[in-house]
């Protein structure tokens, strides 16, 4: 994955690079992108933000940002936050205008409905002829 990261008001920290790499590690299968992802750490008075920026299928932009008073928990809030976004922009697409054919559906009850009928009245020829042996009439 190609990670591009932006630090402001503070250090490079190769922890936080780290921990970040290992978060997308794990989102990288419902990501599925090769734009790069932009991660910002920002400070501004004891508030620590975490923004990541990315492109994920079909160009669907998608941001999240998240502060607290403390970069970790700023980090699994962002992370979170993005799993769930990227998610919700999967099932759109995968699922988005999806209509059946109401001419395909009817075709499709109707041969279920035919099948059933089959079965229906094979089963009941079983029964009488069970019947008829078991009488002897």
């Amino acid at each position: 994955m190609n990670i591009l990261y932006y630090f402001r008001h503070m250090d490079s920290s190769e922890a936080l690079k780290f921990e970040v790499e290992q978060r997308l590690a794990g989102l990288e299968p419902i990501i599925q992108t090769s734009t790069p992802i932009h991660v910002t750490f920002s400070v501004a008075q004891a508030i620590y933000t975490v923004h990541v920026g990315l492109h994920a299928r079909n160009n669907s932009h998608v941001e999240v940002e998240e502060a607290s008073d403390d970069m970790h928990k700023s980090i699994d809030m962002v992370f979170e936050s993005l799993r769930r976004v990227v998610t919700r922009e999967k099932e759109k697409q995968t699922h988005h205008h999806v209509k059946a054919d109401p001419f395909a559906t009817q075709a499709h009850a109707a041969e279920l409905a035919s099948h059933a009928a089959d079965e229906l009245e094979y089963v009941d020829a079983e029964a009488v002829l069970r019947a008829v042996n078991t009488t002897g009439h």
